[in-house]
């Protein structure tokens, strides 16, 4: 599987070049893009439904004209990028699942579902649970699942209370439906517990318990990851590594449990300076890292004084002063992790050799 993905995406990067299309690296503009084909193609499909529709009924004459308008609404929506890409999967969804449910309502209040069963569109009704997990939040895909079921359901006492009894062709179709929305809605609520216990298990394996920034081995592997984006693409990142000056005193002179403290509240204190796109990680003892993508040698140094102008702001508990020392390492091409964060550390002890309490550029 990773090799025919890696092909593909090798294939993506060829037609890149040829036709300058937008780097394939970014999820969010991938899943953008996902959108911006699949919502005019059921416009389309919508269109052609009702333009090649020997037979039309009056909920199709309709609903599929509103379907295309409402899914071509959405891609301008998401093409010229006034609502988030969030927003418009969460809406594309509800939006079909009405329309799945009407279309219910209608052939049950028609006779239709206890005389000849369900129609070809019904086969989609499990796909929207699936859909609304990765377009919405788990709680709110909860939320929806449950509601888009119970309505399914409803359609069975509205069409009896209008006065339709089965027949013996329609039982087994629409026992079979239900029963399918039944598994599908348990496999679901099944499937996002594992993903929540998975991601809080994630969560720990990949965080420091003492400041919940990301641990070591988390930060070895995004620098991976901007290792090979910089092979791959060219772009530029910086790595800041940085020690607190003294800090060994602070234990000493009043204790673990105050050393413990000034690292929640260096860690804060850092998170606060950084950019949205930085990472903070705790690198070992009193060591932090900052991975700054898309980020080069001057910007860097900005960022790192930045950082050095955060911890001397305001004394800390004990009025206790921190300062810290930085080093600075910028992607070159052939770097490994071990040859980066090297060159960060030889800057950084350079900047204590040179009287700590200041940021160096290696």
């Amino acid at each position: 599987m990773g090799y025919i993905l890696a092909e593909g995406e090798a294939f993506y990067l060829r037609l890149a070049k040829m036709f300058k299309l937008p780097a394939l690296h970014d999820l969010a503009a991938h899943r953008r893009r996902v959108v911006l084909i699949l919502m005019p193609v059921g416009a389309l499909a919508s269109i052609a439904g009702r333009l090649l529709s020997v037979q039309v009924n009056p909920f199709d004459a309709v609903f599929e004209p509103l379907l295309a308008f409402v899914l071509s609404l959405f891609t301008l929506l998401a093409w010229r990028r006034w609502v988030s890409l969030r927003l418009v999967e969460a809406g594309l969804v509800v939006v079909v699942a009405l329309y799945q449910l009407c279309g219910l309502y209608y052939y049950s209040l028609q006779g239709d579902l206890f005389r000849v069963g369900l129609t070809a569109t019904a086969m989609w009704f499990p796909l929207l649970y699936a859909l609304a997990y990765l377009a919405m939040t788990p709680a709110g895909a909860a939320l929806f699942s449950l509601g888009y079921f119970v309505g399914a359901l409803l359609a069975l006492p509205v069409g009896l209370a209008a006065g339709h009894r089965f027949t013996a062709s329609a039982v087994n179709p629409v026992v079979q439906f239900y029963l399918v929305n039944t598994v599908y809605l348990g496999l679901i609520g099944l499937y996002a517990r594992y993903q929540r216990e998975h991601a809080a298990l994630k969560r720990m394996a990949s965080s420091d318990f003492l400041t919940g920034l990301a641990n070591r081995r988390c930060a070895e592997e995004l620098i991976e990851r901007h290792l090979a984006r910089a092979e791959r693409y060219g772009e530029a990142f910086s790595v800041l590594l940085l020690d607190l000056d003294h800090f060994k005193q602070v234990n000493d002179r009043h204790g673990h449990t105050v050393g413990d403290w000034v690292l929640r509240e260096v860690s804060l204190r850092l998170s606060r300076a950084l950019r949205e796109s930085d990472v903070l990680s705790r690198w070992g003892g009193e060591e932090f890292l900052a991975l700054a993508p898309a980020t080069n040698a001057e910007q860097a140094k900005g960022l790192a004084e930045r950082l050095s102008q955060a911890l001397e702001g305001e004394l800390l508990v004990g009025n206790l002063r921190i300062t810290t020392s930085i080093g600075i390492a910028t992607y070159e091409p052939g770097d490994t992790v071990e040859r980066l964060v090297s060159r960060a550390d030889a800057a950084m002890y350079q900047a204590k050799a040179m009287g700590r309490n200041r940021v160096v550029l290696h």
